[in-house]
């Protein structure tokens, strides 16, 4: 939202590096991306980058563009896509109170 309001028409344009088949551009909101993936191959680091350029009508029926200043002019941070099934810690079952005549007599459910 433009503020104050003074009239003129203005739009955005943003721009990702980075992305890939799982972590893409949202075509519904602007500068947004989504990261997501069940695939194991997706695990890992990975950085991206965002530059906005704004282009606005000026008073005097010209346009002006406010385009970064040079490439390097963008905001940058990392995206980590971790697998928790690699990193869950599995507690050891301990089965007591069986006996040598009956080692198997218990029964073990999961959660």
């Amino acid at each position: 939202m433009q503020a104050p309001a003074c009239g003129s028409a203005f739009s955005d344009s943003f721009t990702w590096t980075g992305t890939n088949s799982y972590i893409v551009q949202d075509s519904g909101t602007l500068g947004r991306i989504n990261v997501y993936s069940g695939n194991t191959a997706a695990v890992g680091t990975y950085t991206v980058s965002l530059q906005n350029t704004v282009s606005m009508s000026s008073n005097n029926s010209g346009s002006t563009s406010f385009a970064p200043s040079d490439s390097s002019d963008k905001v940058s941070f990392t995206i980590t896509i971790a697998d928790p099934c690699r990193t869950t810690t599995v507690n050891t079952i301990t089965v007591s109170g069986a006996d040598s005549s009956s080692p198997y007599s218990k029964a073990v459910t999961d959660g």
